[in-house]
C-alpha cells in the first residue's frame, strides 16, 4: 500500500484499505452486476450511490479509461450530510443498514424520520415473530443477533480519519 502504515482488511463482503488519516477505500465483493446503474441502485443510502470503474480500450490492455456514475441524489445529499434510505431490492443483511446509520450519525450526518423508519422496517423484516415469545427483552435479543458487524468499516471507529469533503480552517 505504498508508504507503509496502512491496513488491508478482507471479509466475505469486501476488501477495505485503511491508511489513516485518509478516508478508507472499500471494494465490495459480495455482489456483482452487469451495469454500473444496477450496482448504484443497490446501495442503501443515496450518499453511497456512486461507482467508479476501469475499462480497457485496447485489446493488449495497455490503454484504458476510468468511468463513473452517480445517482441524481448523491451529490446534494452528500453535501447536506443527509442520510436518505433507498429501500434497495437486494439480499441485504437485516442489521447492515442500521449499523451504517450509527456510523454516519457519528460522522455528523442526519436522518429524517421516514428514512429511519424504513431502516427499522428492514431490520424488523428479518425477525421471525413466531420464534420469540412476545417479550421486549426477548425481541431485543433477536434484534441484537440481526445487528451483527456486517460492515468492515466499523473497525475504523476510534481512528481519526481525514474527511476530504470538508476544509480545515
Amino acid at each position: 500500500m505504498g508508504g507503509g502504515g496502512g491496513r488491508l482488511i478482507e471479509t466475505r463482503n469486501a476488501i477495505t484499505l485503511l491508511k489513516p488519516p485518509r478516508l478508507p477505500v472499500q471494494f465490495i465483493l459480495r455482489w456483482t452486476y452487469e451495469k454500473p446503474e444496477e450496482v448504484v441502485a443497490s446501495f442503501d443510502f443515496t450518499i453511497a450511490q456512486a461507482a467508479i470503474w476501469w475499462n480497457w480500450i485496447s485489446e493488449d490492455r495497455k490503454e484504458g479509461k476510468w468511468h463513473s456514475f452517480a445517482s441524481s441524489s448523491f451529490y446534494p445529499d452528500l453535501a447536506a450530510r443527509r442520510l436518505v434510505y433507498t429501500s434497495p431490492a437486494r439480499n441485504e443483511d437485516a442489521g447492515g443498514s442500521i449499523l451504517r446509520v450509527r456510523k454516519f450519525l457519528e460522522r455528523g450526518y442526519n436522518i429524517q424520520a421516514p428514512s429511519l423508519a424504513a431502516v427499522v422496517a428492514r431490520l424488523m423484516m428479518g425477525v421471525k415473530f413466531d420464534e420469540w415469545n412476545e417479550s421486549e427483552p426477548m425481541l431485543a435479543k433477536v434484534l441484537t443477533g440481526l445487528i451483527r458487524e456486517v460492515d468492515p468499516l466499523i473497525v475504523v471507529d476510534g481512528i481519526d480519519l481525514l474527511d476530504e469533503h470538508t476544509t480545515n480552517e
